[in-house]
């Protein structure tokens, strides 16, 4: 029976009354998507599932089906610690890393400490979707799987719906690179995945089409090289203003620059591009 249901009839509860509850509590799941959860004909976000589990007081592990233990503490947190020989401060400075590198301007991520990493290992508390996200990163493991979403400890399926390629296009081309000696086969297995997804999207010398966009990509930055060297935006006034006004595109030679130099090397770069361009790689 599905865990949703299951739960939701050992309290008594239609699933009117379920919807109604967790509305109370600020969460606002809809009677007709309960239903298709416990009829498995959707899978709920991830922040339904972490309401519906602490609604039930139970872990996201449970109510999603990946365990069979209904105790909050699933346990990974920690037993991935204690597999990489991290101390309760060092999960927390990776973290703390992590969220410095997603801090910008006026906004600045939370720091946590040993304190709360002990806390989240035993149980007491319950990591939102962005903290389970820094703690993934942190660790470099998957985030499902570290939250107890999945029992995919590689996670694959979670790199599909993140990049758009299937998990199975995604392990055949982590095979290819290690098979041809693209890739290191003892290297971590999210970075070799992280370099399949770039061969995929040939973002990567590892295909003849990521050769061929990864040229192209340097003759766009050779022209903008070319375009920085010799020319300079041309100030304009508006009428008897002494404001100048800075148009887009509005560029001439630089005084100091040949402009018979420039033009052909923008022509070498731009035929290149074209005739580059026509080239169809069979494989």
């Amino acid at each position: 029976m599905n865990r949703i249901k299951k739960l939701r009839q050992k309290r008594g509860l239609s699933i009117e009354q379920l919807s109604n509850e967790l509305k109370k509590k600020g969460v606002s799941i809809s009677p007709a998507s309960i239903s298709k959860y416990e009829r498995e004909a959707r899978n709920p976000k991830i922040e339904n599932w972490d309401a519906l589990a602490n609604y039930f007081n139970v872990s996201v592990s449970y109510i999603t089906g990946a365990s069979n233990d209904p105790n909050k503490n699933n346990g990974r947190l920690k037993r991935i610690r204690n597999d990489k020989d991290l101390s309760l401060q060092q999960v927390a400075d990776a973290y703390n890393k992590e969220a410095d590198n997603i801090s910008a301007f006026n906004h600045t991520e939370k720091h946590i400490n040993a304190q709360t990493i002990e806390k989240i290992e035993s149980g007491e508390y319950q990591p939102n979707q962005r903290e389970w996200q820094l703690l993934a990163w942190g660790l470099n493991v998957p985030e499902f799987y570290l939250a107890g979403r999945s029992n995919d400890k590689i996670g694959w399926q979670e790199w599909a719906e993140a990049t758009g390629h299937s998990s199975e296009s995604l392990q055949q081309e982590v095979k290819r690179l290690i098979d041809t000696g693209r890739l290191d086969k003892e290297a971590d297995i999210q970075d070799q995945i992280n370099c399949a997804v770039k061969s995929l999207d040939f973002h990567a010398p590892t295909t003849t089409s990521g050769v061929i966009n990864g040229v192209q990509s340097r003759l766009i930055e050779l022209r903008r090289y070319v375009n920085n060297a010799f020319l300079i935006s041309k100030p304009s006034k508006l009428g008897n203003s002494d404001i100048n006004i800075i148009k887009p595109g509005d560029t001439e030679i630089r005084s100091d620059m040949d402009e018979e130099a420039y033009n052909k090397l923008i022509d070498i770069i731009n035929n290149a591009r074209w005739e580059i361009g026509k080239i169809h790689p069979k494989k």
